[in-house]
């Protein structure tokens, strides 16, 4: 019996090997058709980098018993992901025999561009009578690299004790998110200073940024104030950009300026009373008292009197803060002069600093007497005198005569 069982479940086993092994090779490989199939891949690097190189192999077989005709091999890609020989999109491969194998290598190049994630690379191939495709993952790990795309000052410029927003704006153009992104600022103290000149309005050195996309774009925006002290220039704060437990240097610039202040507080001549006709130094006092220099510093003499004559303009340059200059005029002011007097001056002082041309007048007086003309002679007024004397006497003279008085009597 137990014989029995045993050649009845022989000959059953053979009776199901024989049915399965008919099944099997009818759906493997039908008769007259051509079927080709993906055996196998082959990815290098695993996961590739923006930038970087990959090498793409992939394996066909046709698994029938005929030959496939005519076959076409076909790669499509991603934006992101370059064939380097671009001869290699469309393949003819001719006949692929049976039971043949067929594999194609291709060299990609990876964007800078590139994201992370994953990219589709799409196969397909043709042949006469029937066509395969089919869907190969290639990894792409980015990593985040954030800049400083922009920045700007409002006002540009700042003064002494004053201060200006600053703008920041920065963007993620590497291949994966920013995390945790923040813009740390130092603040140094300057050379030959016990005390920080600069501060943040508001807010510490650390500013938060927070999570950034790939291709995101955030604007910082903060009030950065200058010492009254600081004197006019071009200053650098370094700074450093931090996320995804990395970091990267920038810096940020700041333009102080300052205002240049000039007065005219005293004219005066030489000699202090000035004689008609005579030639005199006209000298006018010219101070800074701001914080910055004075460039192209020029002082016109702008009266409108004719009867001064002589140099009218005097270029004095550059003064420096705490400092001054003087202004000389070699003139003559042309007599009559009846009486001493106080004639009225005037001056224009022009200049140039940070913030462009100013202007302004300033007005004085010089002491002008009665004297000697450049000449040697006898001035007007004293002329005048004279003839009047020479008349009085004149007329003396013949009213004492027309009396009868001897000359030389009184009357």
């Amino acid at each position: 019996m137990i014989r029995m069982e045993k050649g009845r479940f022989l000959a059953v086993f053979v009776a199901v090997v024989l049915v399965l092994g008919t099944v099997g090779f009818s759906f493997s490989s039908p008769s007259g058709t051509p079927d080709i199939i993906f055996l196998s891949s082959r990815i290098d690097p695993a996961s590739a980098t923006p930038g970087g190189n990959l090498e793409f192999n992939v394996i066909t077989q046709n698994w029938a018993t005929i030959p496939a005709d005519n076959a076409v091999l076909r790669i499509t890609l991603p934006d992101d992901l370059i064939l380097k020989d671009s001869g290699l999109k469309e393949i003819s491969v001719g006949k692929i025999c049976s039971l043949c194998n067929f594999e194609t290598k291709y060299s990609l190049k990876v964007s800078e561009k590139a994201v992370s994630g994953e990219y589709k690379i799409k196969v397909h191939l043709s042949w006469d009578g029937g066509s395969r495709e089919r869907d190969f993952t290639v990894s792409v790990s980015g990593t985040p690299k954030v800049v400083v795309t922009d920045i700007s000052y409002s006002p540009e410029k700042v003064e002494p004790g004053e201060s200006t927003a600053v703008t920041l704006t920065v963007k993620n153009i590497g291949g994966a998110p920013a995390l945790n992104g923040a813009l740390g600022l130092t603040i140094p103290t300057l050379t030959g200073d016990t005390k920080q000149r600069f501060s943040i309005i508001g807010s510490g050195t650390e500013l938060a940024i927070g999570t950034l996309s790939v291709g995101e774009s955030k604007t910082i925006v903060f009030e950065l104030a200058a010492d009254d002290n600081v004197e006019a220039g071009v200053y650098n704060f370094p700074a450093t950009l931090s996320y995804s437990g990395t970091s990267s240097s920038t810096g940020i610039g700041l333009v102080v300026v300052s205002r240049a202040e000039l007065t005219l507080p005293k004219v005066q001549t030489d000699p202090v009373t000035v004689k008609p006709d005579k030639p005199f130094l006209l000298s006018a006092t010219v101070e800074n008292s701001g914080k910055n220099e004075a460039k192209s510093a020029t002082v016109r003499f702008v009266i409108d009197d004719s009867r001064f004559s002589g140099t009218k303009s005097a270029y004095l340059g550059t003064i420096k803060s705490g400092d001054k200059d003087v202004a000389l005029f070699e003139m003559t002011y042309a007599g009559p002069v009846l009486s001493k007097k106080d004639v009225p001056v005037a001056f224009e002082v022009t200049y140039v600093d940070d913030f462009g041309e100013h202007s302004f007048t300033e007005s004085g007086e010089i002491t002008v007497d009665a004297g000697i003309s450049t000449d040697g002679g006898i001035s007007p007024i004293a002329i005048g005198a004279l003839v009047l004397a020479i008349a009085v006497g004149i007329w003396f003279f013949f009213f004492r005569k027309k009396k009868g008085l001897p000359s030389g009597k009184r009357v």
